[in-house]
């Protein structure tokens, strides 16, 4: 038995380790986002799981602006997100398609939330039907890379 101290040091470690590896995407997401006709593959953010990244009553991936590498989104889009209606505080969202680690293809909607001090962007509304399909646990390590079909935002998802 570990104290929460260690097992926080361990969980460090690991952390440490797979981000200082090197970022390549793997050659079968080369290979789908060509048959899709795609095109700039971004690097956005490597993580693990978290608890509420496979809660089925959260519904999302959250993707902590921390941890992004590399940027991902048109001013366009950031403007859009940026946008608020007022009166019924509606969160913008931006239709995207996600590849999962097996390469099967959803339609989610892209979001981000203010929080209290920060904001998060999350893919959600479709999530839990990826969680559905993939035997996510915590502390898996995942990596997030965007891409471009006709210029729509698309993401894939890889399982380390």
């Amino acid at each position: 038995m570990f104290s929460r101290y260690e097992e926080d040091c361990l969980r460090n470690k690991k952390r440490e380790k797979s981000e200082s590896q090197p970022r390549e995407l793997p050659r079968m997401f080369k290979e789908k986002i060509k048959e899709l006709n795609g095109c700039e593959e971004k690097f956005v953010m490597q993580k693990e799981l978290f608890k509420s990244d496979i809660s089925l009553n959260n519904a999302r991936f959250s993707i902590p602006p921390k941890k992004l590498v590399d940027k991902f989104l048109t001013e366009t889009e950031e403007s859009f997100l940026d946008v608020r209606e007022e009166e019924n505080k509606t969160v913008p969202s931006i239709p995207v398609l996600v590849l999962d680690p097996s390469l099967r293809e959803y339609n989610l909607l892209f979001k981000k939330w203010d929080m209290m001090r920060s904001s998060v962007y999350n893919l959600a509304t479709g999530w839990n039907q990826i969680l559905h399909h993939n035997n996510f646990k915590v502390d898996d390590t995942m990596q997030l890379w965007s891409f471009r079909v006709s210029s729509q935002l698309c993401f894939a998802l890889v399982k380390l």
